[in-house]
């Protein structure tokens, strides 16, 4: 018996709705191209390609208020409720996250299981900051009397400082860096915290103004010297106090929003191919080689 009439027609139908599918595919992506110029997105069919998927995903979590985590082979982990993630850090074979706004909360991701879970919720409105030190993890949360800072074991909290206030102003700690056995804090007001294990010590790297609130934003260090990103500073520690490497002087900025007058302000800092880079805002890199500071 021959193959009936009625299953050429499924063939047929199948095949044609393919084609208008593929055909309102390819309209729709035309349509999304002339409106967003700037994503170009297609393959074959019109679709997006991976990359392209990824790009769009990033970029649309930048816009959006929900944290999403990445792995390094670029698939998402988990998203967190809050707003930002501040800091990532590995410690004991885990990758730990913290978060802020509208809460400082602490993630575990464990990439042998790919579980995600909170270790630590804080009611402080966020987490700044989290580093390694003496094979713990430090936990900056800051409140409005002052940051908190938690040590973790990977299973339980050891202990907590109270930073409070100094000078009736509260401490906030933006920054960790650990050189030579001891944890640096950069904080506001200029603050840099030097930890031994067992006692704080408070150096003044420049000292608090109404228009230099003295936000010491990251810490490195390079050619065993300690560098500190201070406001529109780049300045260095020699031991007691602060000595100003560089400042920034009022520049022209524009933005694909306005054109306004401000300072160069260091954000990030990092040491490669000897020589320390900087991030600023805005949206720069200076490369620094032990004599001069230049645009890299």
């Amino acid at each position: 018996m021959g193959i009936k009439w009625w299953f050429y027609e499924i063939i047929t139908f199948f095949f044609w709705l393919f084609i208008f599918l593929a055909y309102l595919s390819g309209c729709a992506t035309a349509l999304y191209n002339q409106y967003n110029p700037d994503d170009k997105i297609s393959n074959g069919l019109g679709g997006p390609t991976p990359e392209e998927l990824l790009r769009i995903m990033a970029e649309n979590a930048l816009n959006s208020n929900t944290s999403y985590l990445y792995s390094s082979q670029f698939h998402l982990i988990f998203n967190a409720s809050e707003q930002q993630i501040t800091s990532l850090v590995g410690y004991r074979n885990k990758l730990y996250a913290s978060t802020r706004q509208p809460n400082g909360t602490l993630y575990e991701y464990d990439p042998d299981t790919n579980i995600s879970k909170v270790v630590l919720r804080t009611e402080s409105p966020g987490i700044n900051s989290l580093a390694v030190y003496d094979d713990k993890l430090f936990i900056a949360a800051n409140s409005e009397n002052g940051e908190t800072i938690y040590i973790y074991n990977g299973t339980n909290i050891l202990g907590v400082y109270d930073m409070g206030t100094y000078m009736g102003r509260p401490v906030y700690i933006l920054s960790f860096y650990v050189q030579d056995n001891k944890l640096f804090a950069g904080a506001f007001d200029g603050f840099l915290f030097e930890f031994n294990g067992s006692n704080w010590t408070l150096h003044v790297l420049t000292n608090y103004s109404k228009d230099s609130p003295g936000a010491v934003r990251a810490i490195t260090s390079y050619k065993d010297t300690l560098y500190a990103a201070v406001d529109n500073k780049v300045m260095t520690y020699n031991g007691t106090s602060g000595v100003t490497l560089y400042t920034s002087p009022e520049v022209s900025i524009d933005n694909k929003y306005e054109s306004f007058t401000d300072f160069i302000y260091p954000m990030s800092m990092s040491v490669f191919l000897d020589s320390l880079f900087v991030g600023t805002y805005p949206r720069s890199i200076y490369e620094y080689d032990g004599t001069n500071l230049k645009l890299s």
